[in-house]
């Protein structure tokens, strides 16, 4: 008897091998559905202050886009809204898309994709969280905010259309802002365009905070550096213009009480003719903060905190290279004007100062180095010169011109009663109030 081979054994094995094959292949599927779920759940978790809504218009779960920008507005802690929709889009093959709309909006506290879905009436997926890790929200912001237009980096490199500011509708003004953002290009950026002279340091300052209060704080002393260099550069030109030419410094001495506005008219001066000043404020440490301003008001000289020798060094006009102290940093000077404001006249000031040898250190020294004096009085201001009586051999007063003093700040008591000072308590007590109930920035 022939034996034909059985086909059984073989439709078992292929059957087995199916059945495993179907098993791997549906613990894939579940292992991938899982990775999938897991994800899904991790991005619902995600919270974030920096977010765009995107939708067709067809699709839109409102009546119009003011009745969707409506519905954000309800978000808890909502803060700034732009949107704007995108009619003018074409996909890679150059056909038009079809209109969407996009809406950025930033909040003063993170919350998450699950929780905007519901308010917003919409899916997770039309929900895009913009913060990134390590990414500060100011940052994150002036990102969403470009993408709206297409001025991002990326979108300019994919050709995207760039529409323009003012198709936004916002809760701001949109235009300034994205004016003001797109200055920045980077902090190294930044630090070359302080360091070229071509932004002052608030600038500087404000566009570093513009990317975040942690990259300012960051950056500080970066600036702080690059003054101590900018400075002595400055200087070294400012001396040698100086030295070619033979200019002086202006210097001027205002004396007269407190209150007959010597500080005020020299601040008037430099306002009046866009002329930076920089005004001491501290006896012990005079200098600290200066800056090399064209104007330097040495202000409430007293006797007892400078020596004579210091004070002919501060007044000589052709002394250019003088030396001034401060705590930190020794500043390079390169003032043109120097208005110097006392109680004391310069002779009633050398007087009164110790340690004068009166033949050695003259008062004359000091008077030929002032170029202009001026006495005010809450009335006038009188300019008057010093000179010599040939018969009593001492110093006297001349007085020139005069004119009608408008600095003055007579009248402007400090007295005050004690309703006055609780009405003033309470008012300032309620501006406060009112500040700390505002929603507060932070970079979480």
């Amino acid at each position: 008897m022939e034996l034909v081979p059985s086909n059984r054994g073989e439709d078992i094995f292929f059957k087995l091998i199916a059945q495993q094959k179907g098993m791997k292949l549906l613990s894939e599927n579940s292992q991938n559905e899982g990775k999938e779920g897991k994800k899904e759940e991790e991005t619902s978790k995600v919270r974030s202050r920096v977010w765009m809504y995107t939708q067709q218009i067809s699709d839109l779960p409102f009546s119009s886009t003011e009745a969707l920008a409506r519905r954000i507005k309800t978000i808890p802690n909502v803060d700034k809204i732009a949107w704007i929709v995108h009619d003018k889009d074409v996909n890679k093959k150059g056909k038009k898309v079809s209109p969407h709309v996009h809406v950025g909006f930033t909040l003063t506290k993170r919350t998450t994709i699950s929780r905007l879905s519901k308010i917003i009436n919409d899916r997770p997926q039309q929900i895009t969280c913009f913060t990134k890790r390590g990414q500060s929200v100011a940052n994150s912001t002036k990102n969403l905010m470009g993408y709206l237009i297409h001025h991002t980096k990326e979108a300019k490199q994919q050709g995207k259309h760039q529409y323009a500011s003012s198709e936004v509708q916002a809760n701001f003004d949109y235009p300034s802002y994205v004016e003001q953002t797109e200055k920045i290009k980077s902090t190294t950026e930044i630090l070359d365009e302080y360091a070229n002279e071509n932004i002052s340091r608030n600038e500087a300052e404000d566009l570093l905070k513009i990317q975040g209060g942690a990259v300012l704080a960051r950056n500080v002393k970066n600036l702080d550096q690059l003054d101590t260099y900018l400075l002595e550069e400055r200087c070294k030109r400012w001396v040698k213009k100086k030295e070619e030419k033979g200019d002086m410094i202006m210097v001027s001495w205002l004396s007269g009480f407190a209150g007959t506005g010597k500080t005020s008219f020299a601040k008037h001066f430099a306002e009046k003719r866009g002329l930076s000043y920089f005004v001491t404020t501290s006896q012990n440490d005079p200098f600290q903060g200066y800056r090399g301003e064209q104007i330097l008001i040495f202000d409430e000289i007293r006797p007892n905190t400078i020596s004579y020798a210091d004070l002919l060094q501060i007044c000589d006009p052709y002394l250019y290279r003088k030396n001034l102290t401060a705590r930190y940093h020794n500043p390079p000077f390169q003032s043109d004007f120097i208005f110097l404001t006392s109680v004391y006249d310069p002779l009633q000031f050398y007087n009164s100062m110790n340690n004068v040898k009166s033949k050695i250190d003259t008062f004359e020294q000091l008077d030929r180095r002032i170029g202009m004096k001026l006495e005010f009085s809450y009335d006038q201001i009188t300019q008057y010169v010093y000179d010599i009586d040939p018969k009593k051999n001492r110093w006297i007063v001349e007085y020139g011109s005069s004119y009608t003093n408008p600095y003055a700040k007579k009248g402007l008591g400090s007295m005050f009663t004690l309703r006055e000072l609780q009405q003033y308590g309470d008012e300032i007590g309620e501006k406060e109030k009112n500040h700390q109930s505002r929603p507060q920035q932070s970079d979480d």
